[in-house]
């Protein structure tokens, strides 16, 4: 007995795999001339998570456009013209695709001629621009997909002989064809179709999104940034006399993808909005042109829910201000400064980082300072979005921007938030419960961090904190940016402006050009 049941679980268990989960049509659109057949194919995803060919139950959802076979050939009704589906179904689960059939029949006197001449220009990471020669109809119709065929995208009617196109993704081949129209006894009679051409666009700059705990590019594939942190570039501007593309090259030959431009209040002070924004667009222009993305952070050290700042003195820079001192007022106008010159049509900009290092309330009470950093923090992220609806905004944690553990119970009421972080050594909570624990349920960035062997400070650590933290991160998903692209803003990755590299430099060098590839 025990043996029959043991062997009716087996039968059972094999039946059951073929059970069908889903089924879908090939192809999932098309383009057909009226009078002409299209085979459709269907597929199911059984139960053992194998793909195979089936056969549903076929038809369409209105017949004046044709008739569909029990094997699924579709042959097009003569001179009909217009779109309907062709539905697939078995039990409760269907599928759909959608055919547009066109007609081409010699209702007009003078036949329509194919536009030619199609010309594909201005393009982008995400758009591009059509013109064709003029023919005499009515409108134009395009067709347009990833596909060779130029069809599994759609169609756009157009009444010009132009077109930009907007939304594609970037680094991807595109396919257009082109047609001409008139209507005649209330049919749309077209044209054949011009030769097919195509496009791709280019990569950089891609558009960013963020959906759960992860950062997706365009194209829906999950995103983990590696950088460094540069110095201001007032300061690179005024004293180191760096600000040029040699600079930029060098980060790029490190593979960085991205970098993390700190800008210090007392120098948005000094320069003034215009002068700034002048000096800044020369950073973010030449990492365009390496094709590197940019982090924009308000650099400052303190508690924006009581105005307060550390007080370290600008050695060197031809401002005597205080190098952090701030006050609320200007760090809303810098954002709505910033958000307002870099638009949210600028893709070069991937995230806002509204305040570099947040400590804590003068209670030094954790929780309540979180509580506070909070609401400060929503309303700087309403002011920008505001601005720029679709702004990817960092938002640190307290003690120094490390700790997000707060996030867990309290996370800010706003999307697209990613949790920033800085783990530099020598911290008290573990990378676990400070920041590793949060991305499970949110995007977290490594903003900045770093090491030096040699110092009193207390970022002294080895290699192996640094070899420990890149493996943590990669681990996790987890974007970073290292500090910093310099040789004396401490902990240096340079040892002078040759590119030598220091003990951390070395180190972060390797990763990015072994991890960028």
């Amino acid at each position: 007995m025990v043996i029959t049941i043991a062997i009716l679980a087996n039968i059972g268990c094999e039946s059951r795999k073929y059970d069908v989960n889903s089924i879908e049509i090939t192809p999932n659109k098309s383009i057909l001339q009226s009078a002409n057949v299209q085979q459709f194919e269907c597929q199911a995803m059984f139960a053992d998570g194998i793909k195979r060919p089936f056969n549903p139950a076929w038809n369409i959802s209105d017949s004046k456009y044709g008739t569909i076979s029990n094997s699924g050939l579709f042959e097009a009704a003569a001179g009909v013209s217009g779109e309907c589906e062709i539905i697939a179904t078995y039990k409760d689960l269907t599928a759909k695709s959608v055919i547009t059939i066109i007609n081409t029949n010699s209702a007009i006197i003078e036949p329509l001629s194919a536009p030619d001449n199609l010309i594909i220009s201005d393009i982008s990471s995400n758009s591009l621009s059509l013109n064709w020669s003029k023919v005499t109809a009515e409108g134009y119709l395009l067709s347009y997909g990833t596909d060779n065929n130029a069809e599994n995208l759609g169609t756009k009617e157009i009444a010009s002989e132009s077109l930009a196109i907007n939304g594609l993704k970037s680094d991807l081949l595109y396919y257009f064809k082109i047609c001409a129209y008139k209507t005649v006894n209330n049919t749309k009679t077209f044209s054949p179709f011009s030769q097919i051409k195509s496009a791709k666009t280019s990569e950089y700059p891609a558009k960013f999104s963020i959906n759960g705990n992860k950062i997706l590019d365009d194209k829906g594939i999950e995103v983990v940034f590696r950088g460094v942190n540069i110095l201001d570039p007032a300061w690179m501007d005024s004293i180191y006399k760096n600000l040029n593309d040699g600079y930029f090259n060098e980060i790029s030959n490190w593979k960085a993808k991205i970098i993390r431009i700190p800008i210090h209040p007392t120098a948005y002070r000094f320069y003034g909005k215009s002068n700034y924004l002048n000096i800044l667009d020369r950073a973010v222009e030449s990492a365009a042109k390496n094709k590197i993305y940019c982090v924009l952070v308000f650099h400052s050290i303190g508690f924006p829910p009581e105005e307060t700042y550390e007080n370290l003195a600008a050695n060197g820079a031809p401002w005597t201000d205080p190098i952090y001192k701030y006050n609320n007022s200007e760090l809303i106008e810098f954002w709505k400064d910033v958000a307002n010159h870099y638009n949210k049509n600028d893709d070069r900009i991937a995230f806002y980082e509204i305040f570099n290092e947040p400590t804590m309330n003068k209670a030094n009470n954790g929780s309540n300072s979180w509580l506070e950093w909070k609401q400060k923090a929503e309303e700087l992220v309403d002011i920008i979005r505001n601005i720029d609806d679709d702004a990817k905004i960092i938002v640190n944690g307290l003690d120094y921007g490390y700790d997000l553990s707060f996030v867990k119970n309290n996370p800010l009421n706003r999307q697209n938030i990613v949790y920033g972080t800085h783990p530099y050594p020598n911290k008290q909570k573990s990378w676990d419960d400070a920041f590793g624990s949060i991305k499970e349920n949110y995007p977290v960035f490594a903003t900045e961090f770093g090491f030096d062997p040699n110092t009193k400070e207390n970022y002294k650590a080895d290699e192996k904190y640094g070899n420990d933290l890149i493996n943590y991160l990669e681990s996790k998903k987890i974007s970073w940016t290292a500090w910093s692209f310099s040789t004396d803003w401490y902990p240096n990755l340079l040892t002078d402006w040759t590119y030598n590299t220091s003990i951390s430099g070395k180190l972060f060098k390797d990763y990015l050009i072994n991890l960028n590839k």
